[in-house]
């Protein structure tokens, strides 16, 4: 199928040339002669990719492409800018609102051509990336989700009905159990909504192209704290749990940052054995913020590591094993999205460290 292209330039002669250079390369060429006129084909038409000067009356690059980059029709739409200047922050500044690349008046043909084909080139790869994603992504749902789901359900369904149908048969005692248990399933059935619902957030949030949350946690130390002790005590563990924390202010939202550290401590202790140390630091290194979680739990292999992700639970077949292999691919969609780190150092059957790191929060001055 052949790639279609708009060009958005008010100078004829440039128009013109870059319809012909392209069009001689066997692509749809379209045309507009302002940014108003280039908005109002881009939305219609969807081209594969757009080129589009900066300087141009009632409506310039810049404004273009903050309008396109607003509206989910155009939002993935590779955008190359074209400028006769070359400052350093006005290149900075297209970038920042999602321009792909800059091509510098006076140019030649071929370099056209070759920022052309690369950009596709890229944009081809990247919907190749993530059709597979998205592939692998609903394997596992398919695979992991209903017995997710189903367990816990039938737990409490299970249990519901015997004190319903044998109330007076039964004990305070056995009643109160059934009624733990039906509590317990209830709570993991929760944790997995919850879990699903924040992907998929962060996954709208990494496609919307929308300015992520600028907000800072000011004692990431006080919510590491608060977290771990919670986790251990819920996994009955509290003498296993090792803290060492430092504080310093980060570049992320606090609910964020919960969510990624409960998910990673989480794991710690529940692919861990009673009574192994979880060992937790938090230090400064360079200019990031480090949560150091250490266990000696199960671990991982080297491959294993490479493909965590949603719904993804490793070797199901020869462990008992609540969760839908969420936890990870939070903690690491997460550090993603707000510029931080993960890293996972594992040995089967030995350990696991899992390190998360957020840029610390500069003071302005």
């Amino acid at each position: 199928m052949k790639q279609r292209i708009l060009i958005i330039e008010d100078e004829d002669n440039i128009r013109e040339t870059l319809e012909d250079v392209l069009s001689m390369q066997d692509y749809i060429v379209y045309s507009a002669a302002n940014g108003v006129e280039g908005v109002s084909k881009a939305i219609e038409l969807l081209p594969d990719l757009i080129i589009c000067d900066i300087v141009m009356p009632e409506l310039n690059g810049f404004e273009v492409i903050k309008q396109l980059k607003q509206n989910p029709l155009t939002f993935t739409i590779p955008f190359l800018f074209l400028t006769a200047k070359s400052e350093r922050h006005e290149r900075r500044y297209g970038m920042e609102l999602g321009a792909d690349d800059y091509i510098t008046k006076p140019f030649q043909g071929d370099e056209i051509i070759r920022a052309v084909e690369t950009r596709i080139a890229k944009q081809s790869d990247l919907m190749e990336y993530h059709k597979k994603n998205l592939e692998e992504l609903q394997k596992n749902i398919a695979s992991a989700l209903p017995h997710e789901m189903r367990t816990p359900l039938t737990v409490m369904i299970g249990f519901a009905q015997i004190i319903q149908n044998s109330i007076n048969k039964l004990s305070n005692e056995e009643i109160e159990n059934m009624a733990k248990n039906i509590a317990e399933a209830g709570e993991r059935l929760l944790r997995l909504i919850s879990n699903y619902t924040q992907f998929v957030e962060l996954l709208n949030l990494e496609y919307s192209h929308k300015p992520k949350p600028n907000k800072i946690t000011n004692v990431p130390e006080r919510i590491i704290t608060d977290i771990a002790n919670t986790i251990a005590m819920r996994y009955d563990r509290i003498n296993d749990l090792m803290l060492s924390l430092t504080n310093v202010p980060i570049h992320i939202p606090e609910g964020y940052f919960s969510k990624a550290v409960e998910e990673v401590i989480d794991n710690a202790f529940k692919f861990s054995p009673n009574g192994s140390e979880v060992k937790i630091t938090a230090f400064k290194v360079h200019n990031y913020f480090c949560i150091s979680v250490a266990d000696r739990g199960r671990g991982f292999e080297p491959e294993q590591i490479q493909k965590i992700g949603a719904f993804m639970q490793f070797k199901r077949q020869d462990y008992e094993q609540q969760g839908a292999g969420l936890g990870l691919a939070i903690a690491q969609k997460t550090a993603d999205l707000f510029n931080g780190e993960i890293n996972i150092e594992s040995t089967p059957n030995q350990y696991t460290i899992v390190e998360l790191k957020f840029p610390i929060a500069q003071n302005k001055k």
